[in-house]
C-alpha cells in the first residue's frame, strides 16, 4: 500500500471486512470474530474462532429471522471456501441465541 488515498488500484486496496455482519475483536488477548445482526438494534449472534464460522452464523441468523417473518433486505454471505457438506456441518452446529430465536414479526397480515 502506498498510502495514497486516491489510488484505487487493486494492489493498493486493503479489505477490512470480508463478510457481512462479522468483525474482528480481541478479548483478553485472544482474537475472535463477532457475528452480529441489526434487527431493531444490533444483536450479537456469537463469538467464533474464525471469520468463516462467524459468517455462517450470520447466514443462519438471517434464515431464522426470515422463518420468523422478519422481512429485511439482509445480504447473505457468499462462501465458497468450504464444500457444501462442510458448510452444512458448521451451519448445523451453530446455536442462535434465544433473544434472536424469539423475535417474531407481529405485523403479519
Amino acid at each position: 500500500m502506498n498510502q495514497d488515498p486516491y489510488d484505487f488500484r487493486m494492489e493498493n486496496i486493503r479489505v477490512l471486512n470480508t463478510y457481512y455482519g462479522v468483525d474482528k475483536v480481541t478479548q483478553k488477548g485472544t482474537v475472535l470474530y463477532r457475528a452480529r445482526i441489526h434487527i431493531r438494534s444490533y444483536y450479537v449472534i456469537g463469538f467464533f474462532p474464525s471469520a468463516l464460522e462467524a459468517a455462517i452464523a450470520y447466514n443462519r441468523a438471517i434464515d431464522v429471522l426470515s422463518k420468523n417473518g422478519i422481512q429485511k433486505n439482509y445480504t447473505m454471505n457468499y462462501i465458497d471456501e468450504v464444500s457444501a457438506p462442510a458448510y452444512a456441518g458448521i451451519y448445523n452446529d451453530i446455536k442462535i441465541p434465544e433473544n434472536i430465536l424469539n423475535i417474531r414479526n407481529t405485523n403479519k397480515p
